[in-house]
C-alpha cells in the first residue's frame, strides 16, 4: 500500500509519504539442504518480506530566486512471521532471521544567481542498522532452535554527504553543470 498527501502552506509544499510492502512468493529455489536429502525441490517453501517506509518532505520556496528543501525518512524490514522455510526435510524446519532499521534526513539550498545559473548546496544522512542474515535449524520433535554457522551479529552504516553544484544554462538545450561531491562513510 503506498500513500501520499501533499499540502501548499504559505511558501512551503510539505509531502508526507508512506509505503508498506510484502513480498509473499512461494520458493522452489530455496535449498537449505534439501536437494541434497532428497533430490527434489522444494514445493513447500514460502519467502515472505515485510518493508515500511515513511517519508516526510518541506520545499520551501523562499524568495524567487531561492528554495530550500529538507526530507526526513524512516524504513524498515524483516522476514514475516507469515514465512514458511518447511523444506521436508526429515529431522528439521528452517528460519531466516534479519533486518533493517533507517533514518535518513537531506537539506538542500539552491540559488538562481542570474537568470541562467543556479548553485546548489546540500548535505545528507543515513544511519542503517543492519541485523545480518542468519540461518536456524529447528528440530521438528523437540522445537530446539540451532544456528546453522557463526553467529554474525549486527551493524550500524553511517553515510554523511556534503555537496555543492553549479549549472549554466548556455542555450536553451544546452547546459553544462559543473559539481563537487564528499562523502565519510562506514561502509
Amino acid at each position: 500500500a503506498y500513500i501520499q498527501n501533499q499540502r501548499q502552506l504559505g511558501d512551503h509544499k510539505i509531502a508526507l509519504s508512506g509505503l508498506m510492502s510484502r513480498l509473499d512468493s512461494k520458493a522452489h529455489f530455496v535449498d537449505f539442504g534439501r536437494f541434497a536429502e532428497t533430490g527434489q525441490l522444494n514445493e513447500r517453501a514460502r519467502i515472505v518480506l515485510d518493508q515500511t517506509f515513511i517519508g516526510l518532505k518541506d520545499q520551501w520556496q523562499m524568495s524567487d530566486a531561492r528554495q530550500l528543501r529538507l526530507s526526513l525518512n524512516y524504513a524498515e524490514g524483516q522476514p514475516s512471521s507469515d514465512e514458511v522455510l518447511d523444506l521436508g526435510l526429515s529431522d528439521s524446519i528452517q528460519q531466516r532471521q534479519f533486518g533493517f532499521t533507517q533514518w535518513s534526513g537531506s537539506s538542500e539550498m539552491e540559488w538562481q544567481i542570474a537568470p541562467s545559473q543556479t548553485i546548489l548546496f546540500g548535505i545528507d544522512y543515513q544511519h542503517d542498522h543492519e541485523q545480518l542474515f542468519e540461518a536456524f535449524n529447528i528440530d521438528r520433535v523437540s522445537g530446539q532452535t540451532t544456528r546453522r554457522g557463526k553467529k554474525q551479529g549486527q551493524e550500524t552504516l553511517i553515510n554523511i554527504g556534503g555537496y555543492v553544484q553549479y549549472q549554466q544554462d548556455l542555450f536553451t538545450s544546452l547546459h553544462t553543470t559543473l559539481n563537487a561531491r564528499h562523502d565519510k562513510h562506514s561502509i
